[in-house]
């Protein structure tokens, strides 16, 4: 599921002629090695060039490619696996991979084009939102089948989040009229009128930005007058939610009702009425306006609220709590950073920090708070497919695909020290509860338990028949959960990596596990698309979660053991009631495969990791 596709025969033949193409790119004046760092594309000559030679060797996979989605689907695999060993020639790697992006996308496989957009990324100066943006207009305009007008739809209404969040306005709209565009040709009311309402948002979102240059550069010479305030306070508090920039404006503004309300937040009333007051000021505001400038109001009304309710009762109390509750659940945060499909992802104990790692080799260490990337933890020389943090919050433990487990200091970012001794793929490294082990399993078929302090390998587990990708410690650190390839779970004794029993009833292969709070309930995920509950102590099947139609990915347990989360290549986030199997709730707009999520300590968030190169931090219903 993680690694990449082995090149058929045919494949092999086709990489030795585009390998020599550097023979004959020289005549076609393609050969010129790009300068150190990132290089910008090609000129249109070049490209032109180029194309033209992919075009002429790949003749027959391109007829193919035209009356087939998964020929297409091949042909951009291979493009993009064979523009890796094209160093010679730019320009032909450039096309390789642009051609790449826009044959996946006419398949209908959005995960593979971004995967192509995130190549050209690591080697040229391009800017990676517009050619997203590109391929799904092109997709738009060439595709033909109602369920491709409906993935491209999809794509393009998530990817809006994006382009806002960076205050590209221009590219949110030229998204937003290509999923309104695939929302009509896939007939789909549901998705139109999802498209309608995103669209009305963007419209007033573009309205709150118009005359902001000019007021900025009033302000420069004429800072008291109130129009110019207004323009540019109403920007900083309702679109960027920049509030301890905005609010001094916005208190010196033309607009009266906000001035007023602006004053009494700055003013930072002690008294739970005072604060009260403040916060219902800005929820009433939020009622009459949609979109981002609603959602940064009821943020702002949220604050006061938080700090009103303790002192709070009755009707009053009631209120707030109800108000809290409604708007507690949701997207947070998108950490943009990573160049290629990020594969695990975790929270600090404190929630103040959050670590990623995925095909672009590095961790990066974020800021929860600000969405920034605090460093760049730099060490791996190949994918990362598993990160954590350490019990206490200290150490980040990171596994990859250059068969090492690391560990690293949070202070500093500086590599602790290494496990070593793993014969294949690191697909998973997590500590025992009490931080003293740690755990990891591995396409060797092992399972190894290593000792923090010294890095020594103390134990192993053997008895899977194929490589092992779910690995986790009971709560009372004596049993270890495994899931592999071989579609079975294996339970083991923590203390002598002896074998208690396998478990067998998935039908596919078991890739993510977690064990409950009271170490005697495991939970699966598995590319059969299902999550399974068992019973460790007997192997007994004891619910079953369905609903995905995707194959789930990831899977993690709420501290209390109540609540279940799960990930899929649906690209969608699912909490489920442990209890009853019921889906309580289900986070979508990541645009590609979700490949991992984990709950918070105190349990009240999650964080996510996807294909589309994003991490995610969300808000979970109470």
């Amino acid at each position: 599921m993680h690694h990449p596709l082995v090149l058929p025969l045919r494949g092999l033949l086709l990489a030795s002629a585009l390998g020599a193409l550097a023979l004959v790119c020289s005549s076609f004046g393609l050969s010129q090695q790009p300068p150190a760092g990132k290089a910008p594309p090609p000129d249109s000559a070049a490209q032109t060039r180029a194309e033209k030679v992919v075009k002429k060797i790949f003749k027959e996979d391109y007829a193919r490619a035209a009356s087939s989605a998964a020929a297409g689907k091949e042909l951009a695999l291979m493009l993009i696996q064979q523009a890796a060993a094209t160093t010679d020639s730019p320009a032909l790697r450039f096309v390789a991979l642009r051609e790449a992006r826009d044959l996946a996308i006419l398949a209908g496989d959005t995960a593979l084009a971004f995967q192509a957009v995130a190549e050209l990324a690591k080697d040229f100066s391009v800017n990676v939102l517009a050619l997203k943006t590109e391929a799904l207009t092109r997709a738009s305009q060439k595709a033909t089948a109602p369920e491709t007008h409906l993935a491209v739809a999809e794509t393009a209404l998530a990817l809006l989040d994006e382009a806002v969040l960076t205050a590209n306005y221009e590219a949110a709209a030229r998204l937003a009229e290509v999923a309104e565009a695939g929302a009509a040709k896939a007939r789909s009311l549901a998705l139109a009128a999802r498209v309608e309402k995103r669209a009305a948002e963007l419209k007033a979102l573009r309205a709150l930005v118009d005359g902001l240059d000019a007021a900025t550069e009033k302000l420069r010479t004429q800072p008291k007058d109130p129009q110019a305030n207004f323009v540019v306070g109403r920007y900083q508090c309702l679109v960027k939610g920049d509030w301890e920039k905005g609010l001094p404006l916005l208190a010196r503004g033309s607009d009266a009702g906000l001035r007023k309300l602006a004053q009494r937040d700055l003013a930072g009333p002690q008294d739970a009425d005072g604060r009260l007051t403040v916060a219902d000021g800005w929820w009433d505001l939020s009622e009459r306006l949609d979109g981002p400038p609603r959602k940064r109001l009821v943020e702002r009304a949220t604050h006061w609220y938080k700090l009103a309710a303790p002192d709070l009762q009755g009707a009053a109390k009631a209120r707030v709590e109800e108000r809290l509750t409604s708007t507690s659940v949701g997207l947070v945060r998108i950490f943009t950073g990573h160049t290629r499909p990020v594969n695990s992802a975790a929270l600090s104990p404190d929630n103040r920090h959050a670590v990623s790692g995925g095909d672009d080799d590095d961790l990066r260490l974020w800021d929860v708070a600000t969405g920034k990337t605090l460093r760049l933890l730099k060490g791996h020389t190949n994918m990362v497919w598993s990160v954590t943090f350490a019990p206490d919050g200290k150490s980040i433990l990171s596994a990859g695909d250059d068969r090492t487990i690391r560990l690293w200091r949070v202070e500093d970012g500086k590599e602790i020290r290494q496990f070593l001794g793993h014969g294949d793929n690191v697909n998973r490294a997590t500590f025992s509860p009490d931080g003293r082990l740690v755990l990891s399993a591995s396409d060797d078929r092992t399972l190894r338990v290593w000792d923090v302090m010294t890095g020594k390998e103390l134990r192993r587990c053997e008895g899977h028949q194929k490589g092992v990708f779910g690995a986790a410690f009971s709560q009372d650190g004596s049993k270890i959960v495994s899931g592999a390839h071989d579609r079975t779970l294996g339970v083991w004794n923590a203390a002598n990596g002896q074998e208690i029993r396998a478990i067998e009833g998935h039908e596919g292969s078991v890739v993510s596990v977690a064990v409950l709070a009271d170490s005697k309930q495991a939970l699966s995920g598995s590319l059969d698309k299902t999550m399974r509950l068992w019973n460790i102590q007997n192997g007994t099947e004891l619910r079953r979660f369905t609903g995905h139609t995707g194959a789930v990915l990831s899977v993690a347990v709420s501290p209390d053991g109540k609540r279940l989360l799960s990930s899929s290549q649906d690209k969608t986030i699912r909490l489920w009631d442990v209890d009853t199997g019921k889906e309580l709730h289900r986070f979508e707009g990541h645009t590609g495969d979700v490949n991992s999520v984990v709950f918070s300590a105190d349990g009240r968030l999650c964080l996510s990791a996807s294909t589309d190169e994003t991490v995610r931090l969300w808000r979970l219903p109470r």
